[in-house]
């Protein structure tokens, strides 16, 4: 199991996706050779737990594709074993950044 956000991580994860991964912001912020490559995000969702007080599970919506839920908690779907990182907070990043690309079992048809 990977490591969850903590509400500073999500912060941080939030304000980074505005920036950078917004249909705006995407454009506007990014290096002209990263554009094509990362996602532009619509939507995005998440699951908190008040237990632990993380989030364990984000989802993305973007532009032109189904959503993609990145999760740590073990309890529902993928839990992060087919994560290549050790924390969610990482693995948001390296999804926002084009440097993770998902695969099918990662995405949620409409």
């Amino acid at each position: 199991m990977i490591k969850a956000l903590s509400p500073q991580e999500f912060v941080e994860i939030t304000s980074y996706m505005q920036k950078y991964n917004t249909l705006n912001g995407s454009y506007r912020n990014r290096d002209k050779s990263q554009r094509g490559r990362v996602p532009i995000v619509k939507y995005m969702d998440s699951c908190y737990d008040t237990r632990s007080q993380e989030f364990w599970a984000i989802s993305f919506r973007t532009w032109g594709a189904a959503k993609i839920t990145l999760r740590s908690n073990h309890f529902v779907g993928d839990d992060g074993r087919n994560s290549p990182y050790s924390s969610l907070y990482e693995w948001c990043k390296a999804f926002l950044d084009g440097e993770w690309e998902a695969t099918e079992e990662f995405y949620e048809k409409n």
